[in-house]
């Protein structure tokens, strides 16, 4: 899956929620990120997503740490307000402009615009990218109403309050996956990110052997549990191969309730994938994909470390 799709599906998170924060404030870790804030008076954390809100003043705000393989995306919408738009504005995001904030950390592109949700009245956004090219970038989403007193100042204090963490262990990472899993030799985590991580047979970043890969994600999904099963059969053409012969699809236990099965193949090679939408509109994804004859080798072993795959309740 492309860095450009994975932002695409970000959009629909980063449309409807939102932040602030005040210089001088105690630092504040956002779960499952490397990210740390002052929320200002006010402002609380929240179980719904990953930061904080604040009801009376309608202000919310969000945090997504994205894969490094996201940044350049990210770094091209947020040059220009018309790219801006064209890739937010399918969420009703209008960008007026994008300023460059003077942080200690380097230089912030800050997107200032309104948006029009159908629900409720037009309100001001505020989006930041921070991190450096070849690290996990992270985006800090705005959403504030425009009776609120919360103004620009307010958005840039927050900004300059920021603090990210860079992990130096897989345990830190693993410590920060929005999921749970128990590794099954010969596979172990070799590499993790905010919201996925990779088991292989191997240590290291070569090539594991006979293509032999596991990938378990979660991210945000536009989509509703009643769709799982169609939604399965398409990531399944768009992630694996477009002419993937789907073998076999079931209902099965996944993550902690019903999810879709599908074990498909296709030039030689064979994908097996869990899928389950949860209610908080995030999908928890199981795959794993290498060379038939290997795969099936290890096909009790790769569903022994699917069937260990919980979801971490989110919390404050």
């Amino acid at each position: 899956e492309g860095a450009m799709k994975i932002v695409r599906r970000l959009v629909c998170a980063l449309s409807c929620l939102g932040f602030a924060a005040a210089a001088g404030a105690q630092l504040v870790r956002v779960p499952h990120t490397f990210v740390s804030l002052a929320p200002p008076p006010g402002f609380t954390a929240t179980r719904a997503f990953g930061g904080f809100e604040n009801q009376r003043a309608g202000c919310t705000i969000k945090v997504l740490e994205l894969g490094p393989a996201a940044y350049a995306d990210l770094a091209a919408a947020f040059s220009s307000p018309e790219r801006a738009s064209a890739v937010f504005g399918r969420e009703g995001i209008k960008i007026a402009r994008i300023e460059q904030l003077a942080l200690d950390s380097g230089a912030v592109p800050l997107a200032i615009g309104v948006q029009q949700p159908s629900v409720r009245r037009e309100s001001l956004k505020y989006m930041a990218l921070m991190g450096k090219r070849g690290a996990a970038p992270v985006v800090i989403t705005f959403d504030v109403s425009r009776s609120s007193t919360f103004g620009r100042n307010d958005v840039e204090a927050v900004l300059r309050s920021v603090k990210i963490e860079t992990p130096t262990t897989m345990a830190e990472w693993r410590a920060q996956l929005p999921f749970e899993f128990r590794e099954v030799p010969p596979f172990h985590t070799t590499s993790a990110g905010p919201g996925w991580a990779v088991l292989t047979p191997i240590d290291g970043p070569d090539e594991p052997s006979q293509g032999l890969k596991i990938v378990i994600r979660r991210n945000p999904i536009v989509a509703r549990p009643t769709e799982t099963a169609q939604i399965n059969q398409t990531l399944i053409r768009t992630s694996f191969s477009a002419e993937a012969k789907i073998v076999e699809q079931r209902t099965e236990a996944f993550a902690g309730g019903s999810g879709d099965f599908i074990m498909a193949s296709a030039d030689g090679r064979t994908f097996f994938q869990l899928l389950r939408v949860l209610p908080d509109r995030t999908e928890v994804r199981f795959s794993a994909v290498g060379e038939s004859r290997a795969i099936e080798d290890v096909r009790a072993t790769v569903m022994d470390i699917a069937s260990s795959v919980e979801p971490r309740p989110k919390r404050p």
